[in-house]
């Protein structure tokens, strides 16, 4: 999220939305993550639900300040699609990752949990950080390579 924070301006040439949120972001991100590690570890499901409670309210800002930050770009390249589909996907993995942690409390899922574990695992490699990496790539190389281009092409 913080690489993010920094790269969307230079990207987009638009500011972030809110940088209010983005630090609020960040408030909730690293106590959740704690309070989640630590309650899976001593088994605590209590503790691990306070966490992704954390985690997904953090996650669930940063989308929303992304999408602000993306509706105020003027340019729509490579880039700004990349980052666009990455969103969704990151919508989708918070999603499973919720539904993950309610079945360590109530089971719903059954003998589908590995399954949907492996489905949140995918579309958050493949889907958030691949499509991150995408639109990162696409506006960072030609820099790093010194090379011009003219389309995206």
């Amino acid at each position: 999220m913080g690489a993010l924070y920094q790269f969307l301006p230079v990207a987009l040439g638009t500011p972030v939305r809110s940088v209010r949120v983005a630090h609020g972001t960040f408030i909730l991100y690293a106590p959740g993550v704690a309070a989640f590690v630590a309650g899976l570890l001593l088994q605590s499901s209590g503790l691990t639900l306070v966490g992704v409670a954390g985690l997904s309210v953090a996650l669930i800002l940063f989308i929303g300040n992304l999408v602000a930050t993306l509706r105020a770009a003027t340019v729509r390249d490579v880039t700004w699609w990349a980052l666009t589909g990455a969103t969704v996907f990151l919508a989708v993995t918070v999603a499973f990752g919720m539904a993950l942690t309610g079945n360590l409390q109530w089971g719903f899922l059954g003998a589908d949990r590995l399954t949907a574990l492996g489905v949140h695992m995918h579309v958050a490699i493949a889907g958030w950080v691949g499509l991150v990496v995408i639109g990162v790539a696409r506006h960072l190389l030609p820099m790093f390579l010194l090379s011009h281009v003219d389309g995206d092409r």
